[in-house]
């Protein structure tokens, strides 16, 4: 209750905003062993909220919540790995990260792998894994996941060519609010 607490603090919801106030709940249930607030900790020390910015920090308990299975610390420490904040970049070290949290079904993790399998990044290309990996993400009502397979429709990447596919995904994007699913889709039109 308190990590919940400290999340209206820290967005002003409901009551004047804290982000101090917030920390300071976050590592009250975190202290406790409650991983969403380990992993909120990290993302206060990620992006200053309440605490000096400190990405190395924020690894730390990205790191500590992603150990005890929490899905979202998973997700935000492959993010880490692969674009290198608070460390050295090392895509191939996210990949584990995103595949334990993309099998608890954490969108924004199978959207993340849909693009390392598209790119290359810390695996061998694979269009069509991309593909199954938005799918997926898409399923779960990520927007851009939603976009991305549009994309693999439009191109017949990784699938087999569909404007009817293509257009589909694109509309459920725009759905979402996604304004590159808005541009997609006109481009469609």
């Amino acid at each position: 209750a308190k990590s919940i607490l400290g999340d209206f603090y820290l967005d002003g919801r409901g009551v004047e905003q804290d982000k101090e106030r917030a920390l300071s709940l976050y590592r009250e249930s975190a202290a406790d062993g409650y991983l969403p607030a380990i992993c909120s900790l990290g993302l206060c020390y990620e992006t200053g909220d309440g605490v000096a910015e400190d990405k190395a920090q924020a690894v730390e308990w990205y790191t500590r919540a992603a150990e005890g299975g929490y899905a979202p610390a998973q997700t935000n420490l492959a993010y880490c790995f692969l674009t290198g904040i608070g460390m050295e970049a090392a895509p191939e070290k996210a990949i584990p990260w995103l595949e334990k949290a993309a099998e608890q079904g954490q969108a924004r993790a199978q959207s993340l792998l849909g693009s390392c399998y598209r790119d290359g990044d810390g695996v061998e290309a694979d269009a069509a894994q991309a593909a199954e990996w938005y799918r997926r993400s898409a399923e779960e009502g990520d927007a851009r996941a939603m976009c991305n397979l549009g994309w693999c429709y439009e191109s017949g990447n990784g699938v087999e060519q569909s404007w009817e596919e293509a257009f589909c995904w694109y509309r459920k994007g725009v759905e979402k609010g996604s304004t590159r699913a808005m541009f997609q889709l006109a481009w469609c039109y």
